[in-house]
């Protein structure tokens, strides 16, 4: 799956920022996956960044989707 960056800084005219991960499934069973995933849930209920190995050197961050039975409210 490709992953892209997505981030604009606020101007002076719109002084709201945009940040976005823009996700590309590369195959059928990737985009099968995301639907699935769009469908269960679409607003993501916490992202965590992760810290691996020791010394905080390596991290990655996760996005989590969660079904709560608020779903309509989303």
């Amino acid at each position: 799956m490709k992953i892209e960056i997505d981030a604009r800084p606020a101007t002076k005219d719109n002084s709201s920022p945009f940040f976005a991960l823009r996700l590309y499934p590369e195959t059928n069973e990737e985009m099968g996956e995301m639907e699935w995933g769009i469908n269960v849930c679409s607003k993501p209920s916490e992202i965590r960044r992760v810290c691996n190995g020791t010394g905080d050197k390596t991290f990655h961050y996760a996005l989590i989707f969660e079904k709560t039975q608020d779903r309509g409210k989303l």
